[in-house]
C-alpha cells in the first residue's frame, strides 16, 4: 500500500464530518449501484453520496502501458505548471473555460512522457464533452472511450436508463494536495448544473463539498460564469465536508454542488461520467409540442445532459432555485456570445 493511501486511510471517511455528504460503506451498497440505492443514499438527490470501494479498479489503469495502447500520434492539449500563479476556470473575457489549459499542444506520447518520464506537474481535462463540446483533439476522446468501457465492464452500474458520456482529469502532481490558488494541479471552488457519477481510478483526491444555500442565485453574481449558471470562487472559504477519494470509490454528485478538488502527490486519474436519463427524455415524447430531435444522436449530448440535470435538480429546493440562472442565460445572453448553454465539471 502506498504512503498516500496510508495517509488517506488514517482519516477514515466514517469519522469525517458528513453533514453535506452521505458515506456508503461496501456492506451497504453490495457492489451494485441501483436507482433505488442512489435515491436512498443521496436523500433523493439533495446531497452527494460517496460509495466506498464500489467499482472494481485494476492496477493497470495507473500504468503507462495502459495508455500506450491509444494512438500515441493523436493530439491533445494540456497544462504544465510553471509558476505559482492561480489557476482559473474562467477565461479573460469571463467565459467558463473549465478545461483551463494554458496552451501546450502535442501528441499523446509527449503528454505521457511529461507524466511518467519527466514527472512534471501536468494536468489535462479530456473526453467526449470537454472544452464546451468543441475539443478538436482526438487523444483525449480515444482515451476516455477506452476508460469508460473498461471501468463499467463489470456491470456495477445497474441503472439501465442512465447513459453516460463525460470527461476525465488526468495528470501528475509533485505536491501533496497543493492549492490551485498557488498554481497546483486541481480545481478550486466551483459548481456546475450537472448530475454526474465521479469514479476515482488512480491516485487520491481530497474532495471538499457543500450544497448551494437558499437564495444563492440572487447574490454573488461576480462568481458566475459568462456562459452558464456555473460559478467559481477561487480561494474561497466555505464551511464544507472533506472526503478522501481512492481508487474504486464512486461519488454521485448532484447538480449545483459547490466543490473543490485537490490531488495527492503522483499520478491521478478520475472521471466524471455525465448522466443522460433516457427514460426521462422518452417521457417527453408524449408532448406533441416538443422537438426531441434536438437531443437525439451524437453531437446533441449537451442539451440531453442539461435536461437530465435540471430534472434531478428540481427534487431539491436550493438546487431548483439555481435553475433560474440557467433560464436567464438561455434567454438573455448578449449578442455575439455562444449560442449554447455550456455545462461542465472539474
Amino acid at each position: 500500500m502506498s504512503s498516500v493511501l496510508q495517509r488517506a486511510q488514517i482519516v477514515p471517511s466514517d469519522i469525517l464530518p458528513n453533514r453535506y455528504v452521505n458515506i456508503v460503506p461496501p456492506g451497504r451498497h453490495g457492489g451494485k449501484l441501483t436507482f433505488d440505492t442512489v435515491v436512498r443514499e443521496t436523500d433523493d438527490f439533495s446531497k452527494p453520496a460517496l460509495f466506498k470501494s464500489l467499482a472494481p479498479i485494476d492496477d493497470r489503469f495507473a500504468s503507462r502501458a495502459y495508455f500506450d495502447a491509444i494512438d500515441p500520434s493523436q493530439s491533445l492539449q494540456w497544462r504544465v505548471k510553471t509558476t505559482d500563479h492561480a489557476v482559473s476556470m474562467r477565461s479573460k473575457d469571463g467565459k467558463s473555460d473549465y478545461n483551463y489549459v494554458t496552451g501546450r499542444t502535442g501528441t499523446g506520447k509527449e503528454f505521457l512522457d511529461d507524466i511518467f518520464e519527466h514527472k512534471l506537474d501536468v494536468y489535462s481535462h479530456l473526453g467526449t464533452i470537454s472544452s464546451g463540446y468543441n475539443d478538436p483533439y482526438e487523444w483525449g476522446k480515444s482515451a476516455f472511450r477506452k476508460i469508460r468501457a473498461d471501468v463499467f465492464d463489470s456491470g456495477w452500474l445497474a441503472i439501465p436508463n442512465w447513459s453516460v458520456t463525460g470527461h476525465m482529469f488526468l495528470g501528475n502532481s509533485t505536491q501533496e494536495f497543493g492549492e490551485p490558488s498557488h498554481g497546483a494541479v486541481g480545481s478550486d471552488w466551483h459548481m456546475f448544473p450537472t448530475l454526474n457519477i465521479f469514479v476515482m481510478i488512480a491516485g487520491v483526491k481530497r474532495w471538499y463539498t457543500r450544497p448551494p444555500h437558499p437564495g444563492d442565485q440572487y447574490r454573488d453574481f461576480d462568481k458566475m460564469f459568462d456562459t452558464s449558471s456555473g460559478r467559481e470562487a477561487p480561494a474561497g472559504q466555505f464551511d464544507s465536508d472533506i472526503m478522501y477519494i481512492t481508487p474504486g470509490d464512486v461519488l454521485i454528485n448532484p447538480p449545483f454542488e459547490w466543490h473543490k478538488v485537490l490531488n495527492a502527490r503522483g499520478f491521478t486519474l478520475g472521471a466524471a461520467f455525465r448522466v443522460i436519463d433516457t427514460s426521462y427524455l422518452d417521457s417527453l415524447r408524449d408532448r406533441s409540442n416538443l422537438d426531441l430531435s434536438k437531443v437525439e444522436g451524437e453531437g446533441n449530448e449537451e442539451l440531453a445532459h442539461f435536461l437530465t440535470s435540471i430534472s434531478y435538480a428540481s427534487r431539491s429546493a436550493p438546487r431548483a432555485q439555481m435553475i433560474l440562472n440557467d433560464i436567464e442565460y438561455a434567454y438573455l445572453r448578449r449578442r455575439g456570445r455562444t449560442d449554447t448553454i455550456s455545462i461542465g465539471h472539474l
